[in-house]
């Protein structure tokens, strides 16, 4: 349990990936699936985000989103180079140590993966992969290779992807579907939008979309559709905060940090 909390604290605010869900929840089959079919992206080279990701009065760590700041060629394709770093505190340390690292060369114009890495230090479990989804029918790891159907995306991608879809005009619950491959497996999950708030942050107040993730109940979570996410209310889409109930009490990240974003910040509150 207490590996399966400390993955979601430090990587859920991608929202969509099932990292602490162990089995799919069908009842998304027939929704939507959006095709990622956009004109401009919602980020810029050498943007960076931070999220510190707390349970209750209690800072677990930072969770860091970064776009490289020069285009990278991969196999034939001009790609961002995406980054994501997970890190305990230091007061948290002693308790569950995290030091995750995570990159994704995602194609500029259809924003879907090439390759991607991912090298995992969590307590004593320790971990590195590496996926090649340059092939059109299929999906290379270190342990094999994988038919696939279409497209897929991996976890930065789907994060900086579906920020590129313009959130503001989805009607409000129109049902997401969106298809991740991870840890050699491919999962289907669905999101909607619930409507717009105001929010306070460290930041200060912001006009906000708020979004709610399907995933699936287990021994942590209360039920599967708990979980909130609340995205800048402007062309920027950035995470500002992630919240979930748990079995005892619940679980937050909330922005700390943003910086060299592509269009001005107009969901800001002066």
């Amino acid at each position: 349990m207490i590996h399966t909390i400390s993955k979601w604290l430090l990587f859920s605010i991608v929202v969509f990936i099932p990292q602490m869900i162990s089995s799919y929840s069908s009842h998304i089959d027939n929704l939507e699936t959006y095709e990622f079919k956009i004109k401009e992206t919602a980020f810029n080279f050498g943007e960076k985000i931070v999220m510190r990701v707390h349970y209750g009065w209690i800072t677990a760590g930072d969770a860091t989103f970064e776009v490289d700041n020069k285009s990278r060629k991969i196999a034939d394709k001009n790609c961002f180079l995406l980054k994501g770093f997970g890190k305990s505190a230091s007061t948290f340390d002693w308790f569950f140590e995290v030091r995750d690292t995570f990159y994704s060369y995602m194609d500029k114009e259809s924003l879907y993966p090439v390759k991607y890495y991912r090298a995992v230090h969590e307590g004593g479990y320790h971990f590195i992969d590496e996926v090649d989804f340059s092939k059109e029918d299929k999906i290379i790891s270190k342990k094999g290779e994988f038919k696939v159907q279409g497209k897929t995306h991996d976890m930065l991608t789907c994060l900086y992807a579906t920020r590129c879809i313009n959130l503001g005009e989805l009607p409000v619950g129109k049902l997401i579907k969106v298809k991740i491959w991870l840890d050699n497996e491919l999962y289907e999950l669905g999101f909607k939008v619930l409507g717009r708030e105001t929010i306070k942050t460290d930041l200060g107040k912001f006009k906000a979309i708020k979004i709610q993730p399907l995933v699936v109940a287990d021994r942590v979570f209360k039920d599967n559709e708990g979980m909130r996410l609340w995205v800048t209310d402007d062309a920027n889409y950035v995470p500002l905060r992630i919240e979930s109930p748990i079995l005892v009490g619940s679980i937050k990240a909330d922005i700390k940090e943003m910086s060299f974003l592509k269009y001005p910040l107009t969901s800001k509150i002066k």
